[in-house]
């Protein structure tokens, strides 16, 4: 069985003798290097074109960055995209990529492209994945069902088709936690595979990292750099081909990291300091931050609520008020009951449906319809500008009507791209998610229309 729950993450770094990878088709020249820490900063030559050093790969799990075109992409600065094998095999297939021109014509990004090899995706199938020194034999559970086997040549021959700039070995990445004896047998297997990947990576116009395993254990990581050195030696004694690059794999424990202080969780395990003036710092102001938007944002709300109530526009229960100094009682009750409703509901979805989106459908539903009530308010503010100009204000915007057209302008522009991008299919793969939230968005106005209507004809 195969358990694996962390995130992971490659940080990529090219070889160092000769700074050669392939002599044909990809070289890397360190542009500049600090002589106490030896890091570097340098440019990868690829077919495809060059890739700056050190530098950020947007994900493009099935070959495209969801929400972004290409040429957007160029405009961002992209040199480089990062998809994965796994999700590409499973859906369209390997095949047809290749039938398409490879991931570059498929996708027409015309720039360098590194796919990781699929094994972190195969792995988190957990029960549904069975290891051996061969390989792995994995049920695709979030896709057909079927059962396939992925050994290093197997996984070769899928990344030789994608045809992506950069291919990475198959390795099995281990958790954290985990114990010393799971890490020395990923570390033991992941180098074994290595061999074999390097060993059948054939392909002249595409380069192979191989991926430095050992957890949180720095000689268990010293350890897996000497086995791909010797793997390379070897290789290169035979008449082979070297590695063009090394990834390192690293895990972050999810169970560890919660939604309310992921930030923080995090920063406390990339630093390994549980306290201190700077984590501290860090906390402060994330709780300073949530907790003013959360009452600035409950005071509007439950004001609001309480004076449609009061006009009859609203059930008289968000009209109640606190008898010592006049606050909506009942409609900060009401909406804490909702939305303390809507959290136990994304739970049972959860518990019914384990991976389903339906909350988040939900969650990003409720977010348009929010965005949606804040558009009048902007129109409505330059209004009452304009007809009642003299009247007292808690505060003015300075500089006239054209800043107050332009300060009215921006964040309805900003509120209209947000709905766009949550609410609006942008591209074929984003319809099935986001079609039941432009289907609800436009059914909850039209009812919301309908009840407006309904209340007018009965004033």
């Amino acid at each position: 069985m195969c358990k694996l729950t962390a995130r992971v993450s490659r940080a990529v770094f090219m070889t160092q003798e000769e700074h050669v990878m392939e002599p044909e088709w990809f070289t890397y020249d360190i542009v500049a290097e600090d002589p106490a820490t030896h890091a570097r900063a340098g440019v990868l030559h690829t077919p495809h074109g060059d890739v700056p050093t050190p530098i950020f790969m947007p994900v493009g799990t099935k070959g495209t960055v969801k929400g972004v075109l290409v040429p957007q992409l160029k405009e961002l600065g992209a040199k480089i995209v990062l998809a994965n094998t796994y999700h590409l095999a499973m859906r369209p297939g390997a095949d047809l990529v290749a039938e398409m021109g490879g991931l570059h014509g498929f996708t027409r990004w015309d720039g360098p492209i590194l796919t990781d090899s699929g094994g972190f995706q195969v792995f988190s199938h957990e029960e549904f994945c069975k290891l051996s020194a061969d390989g792995v034999r994995f049920r695709a559970v979030d896709y057909d069902g079927r059962w396939f086997t992925w050994t290093p040549e197997e996984n070769m021959r899928i990344q030789e088709l994608i045809g992506a700039d950069i291919a990475m070995q198959l390795d099995q990445c281990a958790p954290y936690p985990a114990e010393r004896s799971f890490v020395e047998r990923a570390v033991d297997l992941s180098a074994s595979w290595a061999r074999r990947c390097l060993a059948s990576h054939m392909r002249p116009d595409q380069t192979l990292f191989g991926i430095v395993q050992g957890g949180m254990h720095l000689d268990l990581r010293l350890e897996s750099i000497r086995r791909l050195r010797a793997i390379e030696d070897e290789s290169l004694a035979a008449g082979g081909r070297r590695f063009g690059g090394f990834g390192i794999g690293a895990a972050i424990p999810t169970h560890e990291i919660s939604s309310s202080s992921g930030l923080i969780d995090a920063i406390i395990l990339m630093t390994g300091r549980s306290g201190g003036l700077f984590i501290g710092a860090i906390a402060l102001l994330f709780m300073v931050t949530l907790f003013g938007n959360m009452i600035s944002w409950s005071m509007g709300v439950n004001s609001t609520a309480a004076y449609a109530a009061d006009n009859g526009d609203m059930p008289r229960v968000f009209s109640r008020r606190w008898a010592k100094n006049d606050m909506p009682i009942g409609a900060a009750l009401t909406n804490g009951i909702v939305a303390s409703a809507i959290v136990l509901l994304g739970v049972l979805m959860q518990l019914i449906a384990p991976g389903s989106e339906l909350f988040w459908s939900f969650f990003a539903l409720n977010l348009v319809l929010f965005l949606l009530s804040y558009l009048p308010v902007f129109p409505a503010f330059l209004k009452l500008r304009r007809v009642d100009p003299n009247a007292e204000r808690p505060f003015r915007v300075p500089g006239g009507p054209v800043v107050q057209k332009i300060m009215a302008a921006l964040p309805m522009i900003l509120i209209v791209i947000a709905i766009l991008f949550t609410a609006i299919p942008l591209s074929a793969d984003a319809v099935a998610d986001t079609l039941p939230i432009t289907i609800g968005s436009v059914l909850c106005i039209a009812l919301g229309e309908l009840l407006i209507a309904a209340r007018g004809r009965q004033k």
